[in-house]
C-alpha cells in the first residue's frame, strides 16, 4: 500500500471527524438525521442482551489495553522492537487525542440528555466520540495490518482479518444498542482510531522494515 494512500486514508477519517465534531458543536441538523437513522437498525431484544453486553465489554478500556500489552509482548518476545514502539505509540497518542476531543465538545451520554433511556451498562464521561470504537479500530486494524506477520498461511491470513472487521463493527454496535452512545459518537471513534492508526502506519512502515518483517507484508509496506 502506497505511503500516498495510506496518508489519504488519514485525512479522509479526519475530515469525518472534524465534520462530526462541528456538527455536533453547533447541533446541526445532519448529526440527528444520522443518529435517528441509526438508532433505528438497532433492534432490541432481551434474549441479546447478555451476548451484545459480552461484546460491548471487549471493548472496555482495560481489556482493549491488556489485549494490546500482550501483542506488543508478542513482538517484543520475538524482537521486533519497532513493531512494538509502534503498538504501544498508537494506543497512547490515540487514547490521548480522544481525551481530548471528549473535552472539547463535552457531549452529553443518551441517558443524560435523556433520563427516560435505561442503559444496559455502566457508562461515565462524555459521550464523543466513543472510546470503545477507537480503541476497537486501533486494536483489531493493528492486528488486520500485522495479521501477514501473524498467519502463515493466506487463507489463515483472511479469516484473521474478517474477524478483526467483524469485532471492529460489533464493538461500535453494541455502543448504540446498550445506549450508552449515539451512532454519530461511534462513527467519530472509528474517524478517530483510522486517522490516527493510518497516519501512524504512513509515518513508521518504512522503518519497521528495518525490523526484519517477513516478505507477507510487502502488500502493506510503502514502494517507492
Amino acid at each position: 500500500m502506497l505511503k500516498r494512500n495510506k496518508l489519504i486514508c488519514a485525512v479522509f477519517a479526519a475530515a469525518i471527524l472534524g465534520l462530526l465534531m462541528f456538527g455536533v458543536l453547533t447541533n446541526a441538523g445532519y448529526i440527528h438525521a444520522i443518529d435517528n437513522a441509526g438508532i433505528a437498525l438497532i433492534v432490541h431484544h432481551g434474549a441479546w442482551n447478555p451476548v451484545v453486553i459480552a461484546v460491548t465489554n471487549l471493548g472496555n478500556p482495560p481489556v482493549i489495553t491488556a489485549f494490546a500489552v500482550m501483542l506488543a509482548l508478542y513482538f517484543l518476545i520475538k524482537r521486533r522492537y519497532r513493531v512494538t514502539v509502534f503498538i504501544a505509540t498508537n494506543m497512547i497518542v490515540v487514547n490521548l487525542a480522544n481525551f481530548i476531543v471528549k473535552n472539547i465538545v463535552q457531549r452529553q451520554r443518551p441517558f443524560i440528555q435523556d433520563p427516560s433511556i435505561t442503559p444496559l451498562v455502566h457508562a461515565g464521561g462524555f459521550s464523543f466520540p466513543s472510546g470503545h470504537s477507537a480503541g476497537a479500530v486501533l486494536l483489531y486494524g493493528t492486528i488486520f495490518l500485522l495479521a501477514g506477520y501473524l498467519a502463515g498461511r493466506p487463507k489463515t491470513r483472511r479469516l484473521l482479518r474478517g474477524f478483526c472487521l467483524l469485532m471492529i463493527l460489533l464493538i461500535g454496535a453494541s455502543r448504540i444498542y446498550v445506549q450508552v452512545h449515539f451512532p454519530t459518537d461511534v462513527l467519530a471513534g472509528y474517524a478517530l482510531g483510522t486517522c490516527g492508526l493510518m497516519l501512524s502506519w504512513a509515518i513508521t512502515s518504512l522503518w519497521m522494515t528495518k525490523d526484519g518483517l517477513p516478505e507477507r507484508l510487502k502488500d502493506l509496506i510503502d514502494r517507492p
